[in-house]
């Protein structure tokens, strides 16, 4: 996967100049999830802010999970925001109780927006979401408003997804960004042999690496 990483890499330098969006796309079990984890990784080492997410098949019904998930360590950064929007986002991390009234959605993503801002402020912010196929519908609605206003900002979003193509491109990314598209396939026959060599040690028969 070198050129795959080197992309991630190029993309991340990137942020300095300008918003963005790196987004991963392959079949089931590809190995998205791998170069997502590496984004990451690579994204801590030039010391930028990453929020993460891994939405699950099974939590995609939990209103605001995902969001829960992003803003989880930076819970202070709501300090800041207006009365509204503070309440409004408290409510939706599940820090208040609703007093018999869920969020106000509009009001949910201004707060997500302004903590973002608040954060980017700092150091580029890196939204990074894995399985973005399995986010819940109310997160899905506040990170698409978010996404549209993300350009005056030193942010960028990474995004795994899950796909055998056809399906419109998750959180209307082409719309609000500029996206970078890494499209991955299955490994050849020489990747196989260098990561078994690698990892064990040794080159099995060539009849065995042909069936792994």
């Amino acid at each position: 996967r070198e050129e795959e990483l080197e992309r991630v890499e190029l993309f991340l330098r990137s942020l300095h100049e300008g918003p963005g969006a790196l987004l991963i796309q392959g079949e089931a079990g590809v190995g998205k999830t791998s170069i997502w984890e590496a984004a990451l990784a690579g994204a801590a080492e030039q010391g930028q802010c990453v929020l993460a997410a891994r939405p699950a098949e099974a939590e995609a019904s939990f209103a605001y999970a995902a969001l829960g998930d992003l803003l989880g360590g930076h819970v202070e950064a709501l300090a800041t925001l207006p009365g509204r929007q503070r309440r409004a986002l408290r409510v939706a991390l599940l820090l208040d109780d609703a007093a018999g009234e869920p969020p106000d959605q509009h009001s949910v993503a201004l707060g997500l927006l302004g903590v973002l801002g608040r954060l980017a402020r700092e150091r580029p912010l890196v939204l990074a979401i894995d399985d973005v196929q399995w986010l819940d519908a109310p997160s899905e609605l506040v990170l698409r408003f978010a996404a549209r206003r993300l350009r005056e900002l030193q942010a960028g979003l990474v995004v795994a997804w899950r796909t055998d193509g056809g399906e419109p491109v998750p959180l209307e990314l082409e719309r609000a960004l500029d996206v970078e598209l890494v499209r991955l396939r299955q490994l050849s026959f020489g990747a196989v042999q260098r990561l078994v060599q690698d990892r064990l040690g040794f080159l099995p028969p060539r009849p065995a690496l042909r069936r792994l």
